[in-house]
């Protein structure tokens, strides 16, 4: 039942329950959760396996909880508890769930550009079914790939060198992830949470999950403009720091 999925993760989100077999077992012996899901008492819990493999498949590139989150600022607004005229923006790094020691060069082996090259070079070349006549139309990719990887250093040579970046290296358990490289900020693989909230009572309007080596700027004026016309927001004030004090936001905002 995706309703019944829907409100597990609300409890997990909720109640800061970040494994989904730990999830499992504090819905199946907590008795609040079971009657917020509609499960009896001596009702089965969803297998965890079940929670996982449902969030990958059907939430992944799904705008269902983006629609939860919209009609429960909606029903704020309703009530009179968000007005939508001064709000505030900030962001706060999360840290991923991968290590350093995850990462892994960048391997291209080859170019689009230089393919495309070979192909025109080989174009007027008679194709053959001889292997040994073939064999030197396949060197150049070979040799291509060769030098693109001696160009690689390995990981942990890397990281003695501090030569590793977002353009080199990549986390092999969470690809999404990125390197946040700020002053005062902690190093490692991160997401930025995007946060906007509405002055009158604190309440948060908008929330945008975006890699770590995201700046601060690039999603703001999206975001606010999303707020306006999704709910009708007539804003007159919104404040950020100073990561957002470029010219032309301030030109959009006026």
């Amino acid at each position: 039942d995706p309703e019944v999925l829907i409100k597990m993760l609300l409890i997990g989100y909720l109640y800061n329950i970040p494994f989904e077999r730990r999830l499992e077992q504090e819905i199946t012996v907590n008795l609040a959760y079971r009657w917020f899901l509609g499960y009896r008492l001596d009702e089965p819990i969803p297998d965890h396996s079940t929670i996982s493999q449902t969030r990958k498949r059907r939430f992944k590139e799904d705008d269902t909880f983006q629609k939860i989150f919209d009609s429960i600022v909606l029903q704020c607004i309703q009530k009179g508890l968000v007005s939508g005229v001064r709000l505030a923006a900030d962001s706060t790094h999360i840290k991923a769930n991968a290590s350093m020691e995850s990462l892994e060069p960048i391997i291209v082996e080859q170019e689009p550009s230089q393919y495309l090259k070979l192909l025109e070079k080989n174009c007027d070349i008679p194709e053959t079914d001889s292997p040994t006549a073939s064999q030197p139309h396949i060197a150049p990719l070979l040799k291509a790939t060769d030098e693109t990887s001696s160009l690689l250093t390995p990981t942990g040579a890397c990281q003695e060198q501090g030569s590793i970046s977002n353009d080199t290296h990549i986390s092999k358990t969470d690809p999404d992830a990125r390197l946040m490289m700020r002053p005062n900020k902690p190093k490692g693989l991160h997401y930025l949470n995007h946060i906007t909230i509405d002055f009158l009572n604190k309440i948060i309007t908008d929330v945008h999950v975006t890699a770590g080596n995201c700046n601060d700027h690039d999603p703001y004026r999206e975001r606010i403009t999303r707020q306006k016309e999704q709910f009708g927001f007539d804003i007159e004030e919104v404040s950020a720091d100073k990561a957002c004090g470029y010219a032309h936001i301030y030109h959009d905002l006026h």
